[in-house]
């Protein structure tokens, strides 16, 4: 009777000591540092591409071309008025504008009134000046989420960001050359 149960017994205190081991194994790392920098923003890169062409309105009605505003490292973020992602992160994306200079920071309301729009940012205390793309082509063009933020570096798309931008993701872009 007892070698019935010295096999099962076996295999039961393997099964433990090889559970034991994988969880001791799950939760080391090997610098137990947080991502920062490139490897934080390493989810969100994309094969560089050129810019969607797009065409948005200034605050006074005069069209623009997206294209000519990239002129150094940008961000630029897709929001709308019914977005409730967009009023946790956009006041993150003010704070972050008015902190730093060497990333431009673009806001483009989508398909809102002009004057709903820049009601909701005096709502949220957003001081960030926004262009309005009127009938939603340029968010079209960009095949955009919302929100949805895009970093423009030399030119190209470098990062895609569905959703709302981190506080942490915002300061890993400035580290990126």
């Amino acid at each position: 009777m007892l070698n019935r149960l010295v096999a099962p017994l076996g295999f039961l205190i393997g099964l433990v000591a090889l559970a034991y081991v994988m969880q001791t194994l799950g939760n080391s790392s090997p610098t137990n540092k947080p991502l920062a920098g490139p490897e934080l923003l390493k989810q969100f890169e994309i094969v560089e591409i050129v810019p969607p062409t797009a065409i948005v309105n200034d605050k006074d009605g005069k069209k623009i071309d997206l294209t000519t505003l990239f002129a150094k490292p940008t961000l630029l973020t897709f929001w709308s008025v019914n977005c409730g992602e967009c009023d946790t992160g956009l006041p993150v994306l003010d704070n972050f504008a008015n902190n730093q200079s060497q990333i431009a920071v673009i806001m483009i309301d989508t398909k809102d009134e002009p004057k709903d729009a820049d009601a909701k940012l005096k709502l949220l205390d957003v001081t960030l000046g926004t262009y309005f793309d009127l009938d939603g082509s340029a968010f079209q063009n960009w095949e955009a989420t919302m929100p949805a933020s895009y970093f423009v570096i030399n030119g190209k798309i470098k990062y895609y960001f569905p959703g709302r931008v981190s506080q942490e993701h915002l300061d890993a872009l400035l580290t990126v050359q």
